[in-house]
């Protein structure tokens, strides 16, 4: 029994470095998608059309991975900041603490597990215009 229970620890504690451990590639992965979709926007219109199919593809495998670990990304851009999103803002100081405030970009984004925020993400943050 107690070697059972030993061995079920270090399971838990395996599987929980192999979840940290790909959701930190992901994340990682996911910034290369996002710069590679920056790239693309300077591209002429053919190269566009032939890397924006396999960055889909990426993208679509990326998702299907992080499935398959009960792992998904949180992407919060465009949304109403609110100070207890699983986010850290890095310019939060440049802004007064009554300012109606959104995220503008997402720098990292959040990883969901089934128990709950595995990683929070990193934003940026805008005034929210006037609706």
């Amino acid at each position: 029994v107690e070697l059972f229970l030993i061995i079920k620890e270090n399971i838990k504690k395996l599987k929980c470095i192999l979840e940290t451990t790909l959701a930190s590639l992901a994340i990682e992965s996911w910034r290369l998608s996002k710069s590679f979709e920056r790239l693309l926007i300077k591209s002429d219109p053919m190269e566009q059309r032939k890397y924006k199919s396999k960055l889909s593809w990426f993208n679509k495998k990326l998702n299907e991975t992080l499935e398959e670990a009960n792992l998904k990304f949180i992407n919060l851009e465009n949304q109403k900041y609110d100070t207890g999103a699983a986010v850290t803002a890095i310019n939060l100081d440049d802004f007064q603490p009554d300012d109606d405030l959104e995220i503008d970009q997402m720098i990292e984004p959040i990883v969901m597990s089934n128990e709950g925020v595995l990683i929070a993400g990193t934003v940026v943050l805008r005034k929210r215009s006037a609706q």
